[in-house]
């Protein structure tokens, strides 16, 4: 008796979304470079910082949100352009222990749209560019949308928390 063995490979390997192409992700990545904050309810604020890593492709981010001059938990983490699928690697670790990674791309030169890595939910995170200082942001968690707008501010968002 014959045995017949079939061997499948290939290389798998992400194509930029036709409304992504022509874009310089690792560029567009950079007008994210600043302080921001982004009122989140009654007495609560959320101070986000970038800072540009390494030349133009990787972001450092730290961010807290306070209410009534109180921080309620911290973030740390990065946006980092990923040359070798063309995506913007959004990854952050929560003070309370929370740990979120999202992969996005740029689909417009004003709009950056993540996806949950870690969920089959269908998260989502979309920043729109309003403004060179103005973004629109909105989450959709668990079919729920929160939508808030983030303003580019020249103070540095360590000193923020003593007003």
């Amino acid at each position: 008796m014959e045995s017949y063995y079939c061997v499948e490979s290939g290389v798998e390997k992400s194509v930029p979304s036709e409304s992504s192409k022509g874009l310089n992700q690792a560029e567009l990545l950079m007008q994210y470079v600043g302080n921001f904050e982004a009122p989140s309810g009654k007495d609560t604020t959320e101070f986000v910082q970038f800072k540009s890593l390494q030349g133009q492709n990787v972001l450092s981010l730290y961010a807290k949100v306070v209410t009534k001059g109180k921080i309620l938990f911290e973030e740390t983490g990065f946006w980092g352009y990923d040359a070798a699928n063309n995506k913007i690697d959004l990854s952050v670790m929560v003070s309370n222990g929370y740990v979120f990674h999202y992969l996005g791309e740029f689909t417009s030169s004003d709009k950056l749209e993540f996806f949950d890595v870690n969920s089959a939910t269908g998260n989502k995170f979309i920043m729109e560019r309003i403004s060179s200082d103005v973004f629109k942001e909105t989450s959709i968690i668990n079919n729920k949308t929160v939508t808030r707008i983030s303003k580019r501010v020249e103070i540095e968002i360590l000193v923020v928390i003593i007003s």
